[in-house]
């Protein structure tokens, strides 16, 4: 797991229109987070896109985007645990 140290959030509200790194969905023109990375900059579609590339940037970093949860800002231990509850046969519930 890496630390992302020179990870900082900008307030950008003149962001062109982009694609978000993690996603891949379309932002709009002044939408989305926009973050620093180093020397490059970043364009997220929500802030549950930017935690999810905090959790795994190598993966985002190299191509690999996945579903957007927008708004979502749970963990993914959290997740976990919502879908062990909804499963069937979890405590209680008929299997």
């Amino acid at each position: 797991m890496t630390v992302l140290r020179d990870l900082v959030v900008l307030d950008a509200p003149d962001q062109g229109s982009a694609t978000c790194l993690v996603c891949g969905n379309d932002i709009l023109a002044g939408e989305g987070v926009t973050v620093q990375h180093g020397d490059r900059t970043l364009r997220f579609k929500c802030p549950g896109c930017l935690s999810r590339f905090e959790a795994d940037p190598e993966r985002y970093l190299a191509g690999q985007a996945g579903g957007c949860r927008k708004g979502d800002t749970t963990t993914p231990r959290q997740r976990v645990a919502l879908r062990l509850r909804a499963s069937p046969g979890a405590q209680g519930q008929p299997a």
